[in-house]
């Protein structure tokens, strides 16, 4: 009740289109009925086709996550809040580039932005900006990163663990300037639908990103809990001697404010990689 289909959208044939993409993959066959009916509701509820590189199925242990991609997320601003365009740019080392922050409304705008053929075979990306345009100006966003939060972006995701990662993945390697720009898309887009309310079935989509993300983090805690080897043999008992050990003090590293375990160590999966390496764009 209250799902709003898209129009032009054909729910039928994206859900063909992606029973197809699990049926060749064992990883996303495998995971529960329940996360798979999830992943696919979210789909619907979007209005998005992974045919069209729109979004991506993820496994995460026994459960699987619908990702929305750098497509999906220029197709919604398009489609749900009229933006005539979503363009992005990266800053080399020897770019002239400058930004202003307006006082009144605290929005950020390009001011300059000059290349050179020196500063492009720099290669040395130091930062991105995006910007989306509408008919009315007011409402133009513009998006800046510098590359250090853009690279602390990627390692969110639970396929890169750190700047070695990302320099060992061909997707990034290869397709570096891409992937720097569909970041800072990605983040713009979401930005932008997050502080308008512009994406399609707001409640229905909160509700399953929720569930969504409970499944996701039971399934991690259950990986990494099969994984640990406990050792319920009972150590010999000492009669010679005791040995008094001081207690040993742990380092648990905990967010204050969420209670969040930060040290935990789940296992990335392969076929998650491979979607990436896929899908870059």
């Amino acid at each position: 009740g209250g799902l709003t289909v898209p129009a032009g959208y054909d729910p039928t044939n994206a859900l063909h289109s992606a029973w197809l993409i699990f049926e060749s993959d064992k990883k996303l066959m495998n995971a529960t009925d329940e996360s798979k009916a999830t992943a696919l509701f979210k789909m619907v509820t979007l209005g998005l086709d992974p045919s069209k590189s729109q979004g991506y199925f993820i496994p995460y242990g026994n459960a699987v996550q619908f990702q929305v991609g750098y497509q999906g997320n220029v197709m919604i601003l398009k489609r749900d809040a009229s933006a005539l365009t979503v363009d992005a740019n990266v800053i080399y080392k020897g770019d002239d580039f400058r930004f202003e922050i307006d006082p009144k409304t605290g929005k950020r705008f390009v001011t300059k932005h000059e290349q050179t053929l020196e500063s492009l075979d720099s290669e040395e990306p130091i930062g991105v900006w995006a910007q989306i345009t509408f008919d009315d100006e007011r409402l133009n966003h513009t998006e800046i990163m510098t590359y250090e939060q853009v690279k602390k972006a990627w390692l969110q995701s639970p396929m890169l663990k750190d700047e070695k990662s990302i320099e060992n993945s061909k997707t990034h390697k290869n397709f570096r300037e891409e992937m720097i720009k569909k970041t800072v898309i990605n983040r713009a887009s979401k930005r932008f639908r997050n502080t308008v309310g512009v994406a399609t079935n707001e409640s229905i989509l909160r509700d399953l990103e929720k569930k969504e993300r409970k499944m996701i983090f039971d399934a991690e805690i259950e990986e990494h809990q099969a994984k640990e080897e406990i050792d319920f043999e009972a150590p010999e008992e000492e009669k010679e001697s005791i040995d008094i050990v001081e207690p040993e003090i742990v380092d648990t590293r905990i967010n204050e404010d969420t209670g969040e375990i930060l040290d935990a160590d789940f296992k990335e999966y392969e076929s998650a990689q491979d979607d990436e390496e896929r899908a870059p764009f």
